[in-house]
C-alpha cells in the first residue's frame, strides 16, 4: 500500500477514517504524547477520529520511507501549524523527505516527496454557514465575481476548489492564513486539484515531479 518514493515523484495518499474505526485503539497508541493530547482536544468525535487516523498513517508512511520505527518519527510544528520532521540523526538522503497533511470531516490526505516543499489541502463539499464571510475576506475580486454567478451547489464545489488551492500554495511556502487571499503559485511549482469521494483536494508541488495518487 505504501509505495517506494523516487526522486522525481510526489505521492498523495487519500483515506476515509471510517474505514479504520475498528483499528482506532491501535492507531492512537502509535501516536506521540503530544498527538494524543491534541486528539483529546477535539470536541467533535468524528474530527478526533480523523485526526488520529491521519496521523497514524503519516507516521506509518514516514517510518517506511525513512526506515525507522513509527515511535522514532519525531515531528513538530511551525508557527504556521505546518508539521515537519526533527530527526537530527537522519542521514542527508533521508532528511530530504518533505510532507504535508490535511483532513476534513471523515477524509484525510497526506502528500510526500523529496527535496522540495509540498502543500496539500482537502475540503468536503458542504453548504457552510460562513461561505459569504470567508469569500469576502479571502477571495480575490475575480474569484468573488465568479462565485456570485453560481447556484448553491456550484458555489460549494467552487469554494472547495479555490480554498484548497489557496491553502496548498500557502502551506508550501510555510506562510500562515493571513497570506491566503494573495496566495500566488511560484514559477517552479504546479497546482493540481481533484475530487475524492465528496471532497475536493489540491496539491502544490514542484513542476518537475510526477504525481501519484494512492488510496489507503
Amino acid at each position: 500500500m505504501i509505495r517506494l518514493l523516487s526522486e522525481n515523484e510526489c505521492h498523495v495518499y487519500l483515506g476515509n477514517s471510517r474505514s479504520y474505526l475498528n483499528s482506532y485503539s491501535t492507531f492512537i497508541n502509535e501516536l506521540s504524547t503530544e498527538e494524543r493530547a491534541k486528539a483529546s482536544s477535539f470536541r467533535i468525535e468524528r474530527d478526533k477520529i480523523t485526526y488520529v487516523v491521519c496521523h497514524y498513517w503519516l507516521r506509518k508512511i514516514l517510518s517506511e520511507l525513512l526506515q525507522i520505527s513509527m515511535q522514532n518519527v519525531m515531528l513538530t510544528v511551525e508557527a504556521s501549524a505546518k508539521p515537519f520532521l526533527v530527526n537530527d540523526l537522519l542521514s542527508a538522503e533521508k532528511s530530504n523527505v518533505n510532507f504535508n497533511i490535511s483532513h476534513s470531516a471523515d477524509y484525510f490526505v497526506i502528500a510526500v516527496n523529496k527535496n522540495f516543499q509540498v502543500g496539500v489541502d482537502i475540503e468536503q463539499f458542504t453548504t457552510r454557514a460562513d461561505f459569504a464571510d470567508v469569500v469576502n475576506n479571502y477571495f480575490t475580486n475575480a474569484e468573488k465575481q465568479q462565485w456570485q454567478l453560481l447556484d448553491q451547489m456550484q458555489k460549494s464545489r467552487y469554494f472547495s476548489e479555490v480554498w484548497t488551492q489557496k491553502e496548498a500554495i500557502v502551506k508550501t511556502s510555510g506562510l500562515g492564513v493571513t497570506a491566503i487571499k494573495d496566495a500566488q503559485l511560484r514559477g517552479d511549482y504546479q497546482l493540481v486539484s481533484s475530487g475524492y469521494m465528496d471532497c475536493c483536494y489540491s496539491i502544490c508541488f514542484h513542476k518537475s515531479y510526477a504525481l501519484q495518487e494512492i488510496i489507503l
